[in-house]
């Protein structure tokens, strides 16, 4: 039978403009590892519309752990703050992280986690790891201990400095950090310099527990003010390949501080294969000596060296290595391996004999020179050196000119030793010269001679055919008349070959003779021309070729043969060595090509034309001399072809 009116006020659902999380203010600390207890942040904002909000909860990111809570309510008309209630247990020191999201406005909120104050439940200085070394007098560089721990909190610690005691004069330091969680290790610098040997003692107080840290301070290193090696008296001698019994040096030096030294072992060089060992002590205060025991076997004789460094200094130990006097037991010439050809009349090039030995006893010997005998005009030549320890060989080099073919014999003593070594000498290629000591081969035969006769035995067959100079050859038959069919063997030159005794003997001219003068280039000394009547493989020398035979200080030219005018001997010529002869073939004259001179002299074409145009130059010789000449072109004069 009552009324009364209701009123239920309408809010709008809450927005806001701005939320800023930077500017928040924060009650209470948070610490790693504790439960959060009345701890909040508040957190101011712009823009309010007096609306409703549902607050949050918001789990931190950054240090884990932690919750951000905010209760539902109303944002106030326009600006405001927010309060979030921070729980739960930080899982590290750090920065926790909220990321808030209000009223269509997000910010992060960043609360900072403090760690605790660190403790641990063991220190254990016995087990430390230790670096560097101490030694008194000397400022401890890269020094430390690492001193293992237990029982960590994660916490915090200042560090420390303890000075030494017992060595006094050092220092060990630990920077300030953190504890790990559970098992870790403190590093402690260690610096000063230390004023005794002995050992020094560090009293540690760290995280609730304590130990002493102990480290062993070493004497001085030894130092010295001289080493003198070239003073050194030396016990005992040294032989190559003889190990070393009772040899020794003693070094002195000055200056000396008292202080220790390791020794060394130095191994020689120079002479390889020995060591000089000194082994550890301690210096003399002032002056004394240092005794090397020299152990080992020398490889080789000369001067062993020893380059000794110790107590700061430095210098070179010379020891002299003797060597035994060379003796072998056997030296076999039949077995010696040879290299290179030795070739008469030709000097000695890249020629040597390997001579095996057996017993060798390692000592030296002086080398030995050897003339040829049997083919003379040779060396064996064997440098100074030293026997191998049993078997081995010996090396001679042979120079010279060898005077003919056959065997050349060296009778060879050497380490109480002997046996004659042989070596062939072989016939040079037929038709060879040496111009500046290079092999130029030449056809063995004249062109149109009888290449079956012996191309060394003074014949009228050797005399071949006669040429006039640059001209195109004509098959002429064997009586000095053209034929009238070509011939069925093509005799090339303008004259009779060596087939019979009349045409040899035929004084007078023959039909076809050229009188005109070949013209300038028929032949030529760049190269083979159409008109060059050589074999293929060969060409008319050129008057350089020619011109070499001529050097009678390179090339030994023998008059060989009976020297006449007769008409039915002229078996002669010029001779160089065992490799070339040229016959004195004669020529045939310019008037319709009449023979002359046969027996008597020998007239070779060359290549090269002459300063007159009529005439060319060639090879001359008589019964007492070798020239160079000119001559007019249609003479008939003999061919020698050379090798391309």
């Amino acid at each position: 039978g009552q009324s009364c009116t209701l009123g239920v006020t309408v809010y709008p659902i809450g927005t806001i403009s701005s939320l800023d999380c930077a500017g928040a203010s924060i009650s209470g600390t948070l610490e790693a590892f504790t439960a959060a207890s009345g701890v909040s942040a508040t957190v101011l904002y712009t823009g309010g519309n007096g609306g409703t909000h549902t607050g949050q909860t918001v789990s931190s990111t950054g240090v884990a752990g932690l919750t951000a809570t905010l209760s539902g309510g109303l944002f106030a008309s326009g600006a405001g703050s927010l309060t979030y209630t921070i729980a739960g247990t930080p899982s590290g020191g750090g920065t926790a992280s909220f990321a808030l999201d209000m009223g269509g406005q997000n910010c992060v909120l960043e609360v900072v986690v403090n760690l605790p104050l660190g403790t641990i439940t063991g220190l254990n200085c016995g087990s430390s790891i230790n670096i560097g070394t101490l030694t008194a007098g000397l400022a401890a560089g890269t020094v430390s201990s690492s001193v293992p721990y237990t029982g960590g909190n994660g916490g915090t610690h200042n560090g420390q400095v303890v000075a030494s005691t017992g060595v006094t004069g050092l220092t060990a330091t630990l920077a300030a950090g953190t504890f790990v969680i559970g098992n870790g290790s403190l590093v402690y610098t260690i610096t000063g310099t230390p004023i005794g040997a002995g050992t020094a003692s560090f009293a540690l107080s760290i995280g609730g527990r304590n130990c002493t840290l102990t480290r062993t301070v070493s004497p001085p290193v030894g130092i010295i003010s001289s080493l003198n090696c070239t003073g050194s008296t030396n016990t005992g001698s040294l032989t190559v390949g003889v190990a070393a019994s009772g040899v020794s040096s003693s070094v002195p030096y000055t200056g000396g501080n008292g202080g220790t030294h390791n020794g060394q072992t130095v191994s020689s060089t120079g002479v390889t294969g020995l060591t000089a060992t000194l082994v550890a002590g301690t210096f003399a205060s002032g002056s004394g000596s240092l005794s090397y025991t020299i152990t080992g076997t020398p490889s080789s004789s000369g001067t062993a060296r020893f380059a000794l460094n110790i107590g700061g200094q430095s210098c070179t130990l010379s020891r002299t290595v003797n060597l035994p006097v060379g003796t072998i037991t056997g030296l076999n010439c039949t077995s010696a391996t040879s290299t290179g050809t030795l070739t008469a009349g030709l000097a000695a090039s890249g020629v040597n004999s390997s001579v095996p030995y057996t017993g060798g006893n390692g000592g030296t010997h002086s080398g030995q020179t050897v003339t040829s005998t049997g083919v003379t005009g040779l060396t064996a030549t064997l440098a100074s050196g030293t026997f191998a320890n049993g078997s081995g060989s010996l090396t001679y080099t042979i120079t010279g000119t060898p005077s003919s073919t056959g065997t050349a014999r060296f009778a060879l003593s050497i380490g109480g030793r002997s046996c004659t070594l042989q070596l062939t000498v072989v016939a040079p290629p037929c038709g060879a010269f040496v111009a500046s000591g290079v092999w130029k081969e030449f056809m063995c035969h004249n062109l149109g001679a009888n290449t079956s006769a012996d191309p060394f035995t003074p014949s009228w067959e050797l005399n071949g055919n006669y040429y006039q100079w640059g001209r195109r050859p004509t098959c002429f038959g064997r009586d000095g008349v053209d034929d009238a069919n070509p011939c069925s063997s093509p005799v090339y030159g303008a004259a009779a070959p060596w087939g019979n005794t009349t045409a040899n003997d035929n004084a007078g001219g023959i039909t076809g003779w050229s009188m005109t003068n070949a013209a300038n280039g028929a032949w030529s000394d760049a190269s083979k021309t159409s008109n060059d009547p050589c074999p293929t493989g060969f060409r008319v020398p050129t008057s350089t070729q020619l011109s070499a035979l001529t050097n009678i200080t390179l090339n030994p030219w023998t008059s060989v043969g009976t020297w006449t005018s007769s008409t039915t001997q002229y078996g002669s010529g010029w001779r160089f060595g065992q490799a070339l002869f040229l016959s004195a073939a004669g020529f045939r004259g310019p008037t319709f090509g009449g023979l002359g001179g046969r027996g008597e002299n020998g007239a070779y074409w060359s290549s090269t034309e002459s300063s007159v145009s009529s005439n060319a130059q060639g090879l001359y010789f008589v019964s007492n001399t070798v020239f160079m000449s000119t001559g007019t072109r249609i003479d008939g004069r003999s061919l020698r072809c050379v090798a391309e």
